[in-house]
């Protein structure tokens, strides 16, 4: 090899070993996350139909998840999990309108289609929700194929944004639609359905390590 063909090689690899830790440095491989959102149920579905779907109303969130990169563009959800907090839309007769909490639980993947600051995504996800009513005697949707409980698994879909406005922290801004399928009896005069929705949005504070 001349010299001239090794300084040029020599110059090559020089450049890319400095260049790799640059672009490494907005790439982690794991995220942890802090949401504050909104659950869509009865204020949102009972209003559009006319009809006792949920008999709850739509409900704050507040959860945290983790997630691991499968790739520069894909990752895995490994774990979301919020709590939600509501009440009763219609109260039984005899007695007044009691809260009504939620726990969520989901896991999935998000494709992302830019690898920039601001990265659109899109999302789907396998959600378990558990209705956890206050009141002995909840006047809400029971699923009789979970032993006549408030409990169901369903899917998710949906999008959002994520903007980083640092190298390891970034806001995600997502809306999702769910369905989840089950044996349901419906609330006291309600619409009888075999999968009840849910819409659900919310902004999340991400650390990425």
């Amino acid at each position: 090899m001349s010299f001239r063909r090794l300084v040029l090689a020599c110059v090559v690899v020089s450049s890319w070993l400095l260049a790799a830790p640059a672009e490494a440095q907005f790439f982690r491989n794991n995220g942890i996350g802090v949401q504050f959102g909104w659950k869509g149920l009865g204020s949102t579905f009972d209003g559009l139909t006319g009809q006792k779907i949920w008999n709850m109303t739509d409900q704050a969130t507040v959860g945290m998840g983790y997630y691991q990169a499968l790739g520069y563009q894909l990752w895995f959800d490994i774990l979301q999990a919020e709590i939600g907090m509501g009440a009763e839309r219609i109260a039984p007769e005899g007695r007044d309108i009691a809260p009504i909490f939620s726990f969520s639980a989901t896991t999935g993947v998000r494709y992302i289609f830019l690898e920039e600051r601001f990265r659109p995504f899109i999302g789907a996800h396998v959600q378990y929700l558990q209705i956890l009513p206050v009141a002995a005697d909840p006047d809400i949707p029971i699923n009789a194929l979970t032993g006549n409980a408030p409990f169901w698994v369903g899917l998710r879909l949906g999008g959002g944004v994520e903007y980083f406005f640092g190298d390891d922290i970034s806001l995600i801004a997502g809306l999702h639609l769910a369905g989840f399928a089950g044996l349901n009896e419906p609330p006291k005069n309600g619409l009888q359905s075999f999968i009840l929705p849910q819409a659900s949005g919310g902004l999340n504070l991400n650390i990425y390590f």
